[in-house]
């Protein structure tokens, strides 16, 4: 993802909430994540910089400027940063296996009737990281297993 900094520095534009961190802008990930944040004064250094094919970041940023979103300028000047590359990480040893309906599977893959996982035993191995995730995983994943339980119970 490629930012123009001027317009990630101050509120309402926080690129995400951290741990420790209520918004993080711009200016925190320069200093906190060293690891994916990436500077450079053409698109071509800062698409080597991410591994990414140079011609593929410049069509990108080109589609932009000829759309940019309503009330910021396109990305016409240096510097220019990216976030990445980001990695996901997956667990192999945590959680229930379970449906999109929350249903807990068994070791065939055939929902367990009446039985549904939520929260951190539903997340089916994957970690959630980041301020409030868990709390969102918390409360979608519940209102999913809730929901499924009672259209099972009226059927």
């Amino acid at each position: 993802m490629v930012f123009f900094t001027k317009y990630l520095g101050a509120w309402p534009n926080y690129i995400s909430t951290a741990p420790g961190i209520a918004y993080a802008y711009i200016t925190d990930y320069k200093r906190n994540r060293k690891d994916i944040y990436n500077q450079a004064n053409s698109l071509s250094v800062l698409a080597r910089k991410i591994r990414v094919p140079s011609t593929a970041l410049e069509k990108t940023v080109a589609d932009y400027n000829s759309n940019p979103r309503a009330g910021t300028p396109g990305l016409l000047r240096p510097p220019f940063v990216a976030l990445g590359p980001v990695r996901s990480w997956v667990l192999t040893e945590g959680g229930l296996r379970v449906s999109t309906a929350m249903e807990v599977l068994s070791k065939s893959g055939e929902a367990i009737p009446g039985l549904y996982a939520a929260g951190a035993t539903g997340q089916g191995g994957i970690i959630l990281e980041g301020h409030g995730h868990h709390l969102g995983w918390a409360f979608t994943s519940g209102r999913l297993a809730g929901r499924a339980a009672a259209l099972r119970e009226v059927r």
